[in-house]
């Protein structure tokens, strides 16, 4: 009369009643029940029960990730394993957040926040120690974070005297980790003096709205002309941190020719007592390095000795010509 059971197994969801009914064959109007509790086994796996999302560089996800240790039939166990979270996939770093006790087999995270460079395809991987248990989240987004300053994406390139910059600059509203933001604002340049006195002037339209937080100065026409030196260019905008640029403002096409020492001491068949120099300079004064021959020719009389005399770097010595 007595049943001896051995290998009875209960799988399924954990639950604290559960009814287990006895029968008899015959007469099988004869049962018994039991109650009993049903407790998550050990555990196997681990689950991604909410994944972080909306994550902006540097701002805590709005949703945080909830992470359960479970058994084989997905219930939650009683493990309290500390679960951290790695970038395996994706240019970053996890700031905050990046590890959770569990309580009653769930870890649940607040203030999960990432740095890093903005893309679509984030992976996240989670994982415990003992046992070694993990589960991973693809395709994460990484949005850029607040907007802080101007990032300087194309500089201007080719700086000759009066002549538009041969590259014109691009310059994005960025966040701290020079990710994109979509911000619209005015954006202007300007110059400074130069690092040996030198004053130049911007030419151009300096000032740009940007559109989806570039501005696009390739039709602008910017331009320095002034004397050669080296400047600062500063991109500014209202509220933002400015970028700068060094750049060295080389001479223009040659314009003209400058007397810098005009010939003195006249005497009928004598050399000058001093002879001339000129220089090749282009619109605003600066020496043109330039090979042309400088010619002196006189209005009434007769002009002997060296009259046309190649410039060097663009200057024309007569003290150095021979007759």
């Amino acid at each position: 009369g007595i049943a001896t059971f051995n290998d009875l197994t209960l799988t399924g969801t954990a639950a604290p009643s559960i009814t287990l009914t006895y029968t008899i064959s015959s007469p099988s109007s004869i049962t018994k029940t039991q109650t009993i509790e049903l407790v998550a086994g050990a555990p196997t796996q681990l689950l991604l029960t909410a994944s972080p999302t909306s994550c902006q560089s540097r701002i805590a996800c709005s949703t945080q990730p909830v992470i359960t240790i479970a058994d084989a039939s997905g219930n939650a166990t009683t493990s309290t394993a500390t679960v951290t979270a790695t970038i395996t996939n994706g240019t970053g770093t996890i700031t905050a957040g990046s590890t959770k006790d569990a309580v009653g087999g769930v870890a649940t995270s607040s203030g999960f926040t990432i740095q890093g460079t903005a893309a679509t395809n984030f992976a996240i991987q989670y994982s415990i120690a003992s046992p070694a248990l993990s589960v991973s989240q693809t395709n994460l987004q990484l949005q850029a974070g607040t907007t802080v300053k101007l990032y300087l994406a194309t500089p201007a390139v080719g700086f000759t005297n009066a002549v538009a910059f041969t590259t014109q600059p691009v310059v994005k509203f960025t966040d701290a980790d020079n990710n994109v933001t979509n911000t619209t604002g005015q954006i202007s340049v300007a110059v400074g003096t130069g690092s040996a006195s030198g004053v130049a002037v911007l030419g151009g339209t300096t000032t740009l709205t940007s559109s989806q937080g570039t501005a696009d100065f390739v039709n602008n026409g910017l331009k320095l002309t002034g004397t050669v030196d080296t400047y600062t260019l500063t991109y500014s905008a209202y509220g933002f941190t400015s970028a700068t640029q060094n750049v060295t403002l080389l001479p223009g096409a040659a314009t003209k020719v400058v007397v810098t020492t005009g010939v003195a001491g006249f005497v009928n068949r004598a050399n000058f007592t001093t002879q001339p120099v000129a220089k090749i300079q282009d619109v605003s004064g600066n020496v043109v390095d330039s090979s042309a021959t400088v010619t002196v020719s006189i209005s009434t009389g007769y002009l002997t000795g060296t009259v046309s005399l190649p410039a060097v770097h663009g200057v024309a010595d007569w003290n150095s010509a021979t007759t």
